[in-house]
């Protein structure tokens, strides 16, 4: 289960927003990418930040716009 997934990295590493290394995506803009709205309301419950930036300037919010994801963003 990809919950459980979540919740064991997020108890290892203490940190929700932590950044990809080639793109600078966080755990909340990779789920919202997928659609993942499940994912996305856990990563919010555990503080993930909606401000972050990627390498290329885009929040989670752009990545909801662009990948169709609005109904997250609800």
């Amino acid at each position: 289960d990809q919950r459980q997934v979540v919740r064991r990295l997020f108890h290892e590493s203490g940190n929700v927003n932590v950044k990809t290394t080639d793109s600078n995506q966080t755990a909340l803009m990779l789920a919202v990418k997928h659609g993942k709205a499940d994912l996305v309301e856990l990563l919010l419950n555990n503080g993930a930040a909606v401000n972050l930036q990627d390498s290329e300037g885009s929040t989670a919010l752009i990545y909801a716009v662009e990948h169709g994801s609005l109904n997250i963003v609800k």
